[in-house]
């Protein structure tokens, strides 16, 4: 009968209770049992250079001379830019539309469907943030600021200077 502990040339799943004498260069399968230690860090330079720091370019307060989209010779899609400061591009929109400002900066194509023609009548909205649409209100009325997103065609008369009048 062989002794449960005698050494064999096949490998076994069970641990040898005896270390081997000579070290293999074999790899392990399992894990070792203390984690990798790692060099404490140090304040000493170190002999090996590093990369130098990306350099960025200064910011500027100029605007670029470029344009942010390349100018189309053609007219301008409803709802791309048509206008503004700086701007670059064709400034005329295409068949069905026409152009809004909606500040100094930017102007953009919308269908003519979003703008009333001719005349505001008496007590309708003129103007306000974000309004697109006719801004002249008819005879004896004056479009006047009743908040910053609603403008009203209001009697000429009613404003004694408690409400910005718009200049038409």
């Amino acid at each position: 009968m062989v002794s449960p502990n005698a050494p064999s040339d096949e490998p076994s799943d069970e641990p040898s209770d005896e270390p081997t004498d000579e070290p293999t260069d074999e790899p392990s399968d399992e894990p070792t049992d203390e984690p990798t230690e790692y060099p404490e860090p140090s304040d000493e330079p170190s002999d090996e250079p590093t990369d130098e720091p990306t350099e960025y370019p200064e910011p500027s307060d100029e605007p670029s001379e470029d344009p942010t989209s390349s100018p189309s010779d053609g007219d301008v899609a409803v709802y791309y830019q048509c206008g503004g400061l700086n701007h670059k591009g064709s400034t005329t929109c295409e068949a069905g539309s026409h152009c809004v400002k909606f500040n100094p900066f930017y102007y953009q194509c919308r269908p003519d469907s979003e703008a009333a023609e001719g005349q505001v009548p008496a007590f309708g909205q003129c103007g306000g943030k974000d309004f697109i649409g006719a801004t002249k209100c008819v005879e004896g009325y004056q479009c006047g600021e009743i908040n910053e997103y609603f403008f009203q065609c209001r009697p000429a008369a009613e404003y004694g200077g408690n409400r910005r009048l718009r200049g038409m």
